[in-house]
């Protein structure tokens, strides 16, 4: 339950992009009925949301400006902070993890860092933005991350100890979840997707590191058994690298590459399955997103994923890196339809009842409570 012998009167987020997402919504919505005042910084000044006024949030990313120096950045945010005088600074992702935990300390403002990720920077990222990770979650009042495999990460191979790390699941506000008939017609048809063909679409951001390559050696596979087939890539950032494997492995008749979409519930509603191939996340909204709307899930066995998933009832957990076992899961959930069935059922009732936006609000105010000057 919430402290009650203190909560803080005003909170400030610092974002390193756009904010404009259900996890700071849903904040600002529960924030705001336990009457704490919430502002946002986006450190690269993006658009404002279309929900900040609605959920009374505040934004100062304007103060920032676009293309601000990094200098520039900290000593805008100090000014922020002065004007809006938060009990608590909680910062979220790399750059907002740095500029967060200046401002805090130069101020003497306690800092709550976030932690999106568990080994992205192991992956693909420098020996740099390694010690950097590992400063900013040692040098903050505390650290919160999204599912108990990230805090195991930071203490086995960061070193944070952990008393010092929350484990929050993110919640979700499941009424944006329930696409309507409509919708799911709509996105069906712009997609392409017909009766009788096995339509699958992957939704994340375009990089090595969500493994989407490992779906198309499974697609060079699973389309010698089910030609009638097509998978659907969607999401942001550069995907040069993965239409260049497309056309390697000849998988052009079966392959579409879409940017991202504002209709993804839709979309993976409309899908006969959804694959998350991924190979670093801390906590995937995909993957409650796709068990929400009832979707047949695939996910790779990494991070949260069997804190996530119920392995066998609401989808199906393979070895990442692994084509072939991704080739064996579609192929089982195909020829055993009554197991996929079930799983379209249990899904949305095992993450509505584990995954709210209210237990995820509690827990955060509960948290921050403890720390707030």
């Amino acid at each position: 339950m919430t402290n009650t012998s203190y909560k803080p009167s005003r909170v400030l987020m610092i974002f390193s992009s756009s904010y404009d997402g259900h996890y700071a919504r849903d904040l600002s919505h529960g924030f705001h009925q336990s009457n704490v005042d919430i502002g946002f910084i986006s450190l690269k000044n993006a658009p404002v949301p279309q929900w900040l006024e609605r959920e009374h949030a505040k934004d100062f990313s304007e103060v920032i400006g676009n293309n601000a120096s990094f200098p520039k950045k900290i000593l805008r945010s100090i000014g922020v902070v002065r004007d809006f005088r938060p009990d608590i600074i909680q910062t979220h992702l790399f750059q907002g993890g740095i500029v967060g935990l200046i401002v805090g300390k130069l101020l003497g403002i306690p800092v709550i860092h976030t932690r999106h990720h568990i080994d992205e920077h192991y992956q693909s990222g420098t020996v740099i933005h390694r010690w950097i990770d590992r400063l900013v979650a040692k040098k903050s009042s505390h650290v919160v991350v999204c599912s108990e495999a990230a805090k195991k990460w930071l203490v086995d191979v960061e070193g944070i100890m952990a008393s010092h790390i929350t484990v929050i699941n993110q919640g979700f506000d499941f009424s944006f979840l329930q696409p309507s008939a409509e919708a799911v017609a709509k996105a069906s048809e712009d997609l392409g997707f017909t009766e009788g063909k096995l339509d699958i679409v992957c939704v994340a951001r375009y990089s090595k590191a969500k493994g989407q390559n490992y779906l198309l050696y499974a697609m060079s596979e699973i389309v010698k058994t089910i030609p009638n087939i097509s998978l659907t890539f969607m999401g942001p950032g550069d995907s040069s690298w993965l239409m260049k494997l497309v056309d390697e492995l000849n998988l052009g008749k079966y392959v579409t590459i879409l940017p991202s979409r504002n209709d993804v519930p839709a979309c993976i509603a409309a899908a006969d399955m959804i694959i998350h191939p991924s190979l670093a996340d801390s906590f995937s909204q995909l993957v409650i997103e796709a068990q929400a709307v009832g979707g047949l899930l695939i996910a790779s066995d990494i991070a949260a994923a069997r804190e996530q998933i119920i392995d066998g009832q609401t989808g199906i957990i393979v070895p990442p890196r692994n084509s072939e076992a991704i080739t064996d899961a579609v192929l089982y959930l195909v020829n055993n339809p009554e197991l996929a069935r079930n799983a379209r059922v249990k899904g949305p009732l095992h993450v509505r009842n584990s995954f709210t936006w209210q237990r995820m609000v509690e827990e955060e105010i509960d948290c921050i409570s403890k720390f707030a000057k």
